[in-house]
């Protein structure tokens, strides 16, 4: 019950207006909880993906000045080797989290756009199909039985099932789907490339653009 809209309404409140009301905020508006826990775990994925980006930096510094100061010392090119192979393991790292935040930031956004009211419980529905997920050719994409599946295919079967239909609304809401990208003026991070953006502006330029190639 909308207690706010009994109070604005007074004796011409009924229950029938309550329900309106509340099916057609329902269809234009994601609930503050959902989209604070997405946010939140965002956040999260985001904070890792920058601390394993300063770790490369890191290592790029210092393996570039010891490259400089080592000339034929044995122990020098021992260090060197071991620091270039930590390197290798830190980029490894860093790419595989920028890649859940990516792939993340693309189901949230295909899920609202379909008219899911709890984007957290249609995930965890999702959660086999979504363990091996990734994107191709900006769609969400998985193998099931050996064959590939899209994230939009998966939605359809559960908006159609009846044990589960009751996860989305009755209306399809318009927005941003993955694979579509603003006009250059739009692009977080001011039309910049992705090299010369703060992380903050990457996040969110991936968040928008989840297929964006980072050459």
């Amino acid at each position: 019950m909308l207690e706010w809209l009994k109070t604005i309404l007074g004796d011409a409140y009924t229950p029938e207006i309550d329900t309106a009301v509340s099916q057609e905020i329902g269809k234009g508006f994601v609930s503050r909880t959902d989209f604070n826990a997405t946010s939140g775990k965002l956040k999260e994925a985001e904070a890792k993906v920058g601390t394993l980006e300063e770790q490369v930096k890191t290592h790029a510094t210092q393996l570039s000045e010891l490259k400089k100061s080592a000339g034929d010392t044995e122990a020098l090119t021992k260090k060197i080797t071991e620091m270039e192979e930590q390197a290798k393991t830190d980029k490894a790292n860093y790419e595989k989290e920028l890649a859940k935040v990516k792939l993340m930031a693309a189901v949230d956004a295909e899920l609202t756009a379909a008219g899911a009211k709890n984007n957290t419980a249609v995930k965890a529905v999702l959660e086999d199909f979504l363990k091996d997920a990734k994107i191709v050719d900006g769609k969400v994409t998985a193998k099931v039985s050996g064959e590939s599946v899209t994230l939009a295919a998966r939605i359809e079967a559960l908006k159609k099932d009846t044990s589960t239909d009751f996860l989305f609304g009755s209306v399809t809401r318009e927005g941003w789907k993955p694979g579509e990208g603003g006009d250059g003026g739009g692009k977080p991070g001011g039309g910049k490339k992705p090299s010369e953006m703060s992380y903050a502006e990457l996040a969110e330029y991936l968040a928008a653009n989840p297929d964006a190639k980072l050459d």
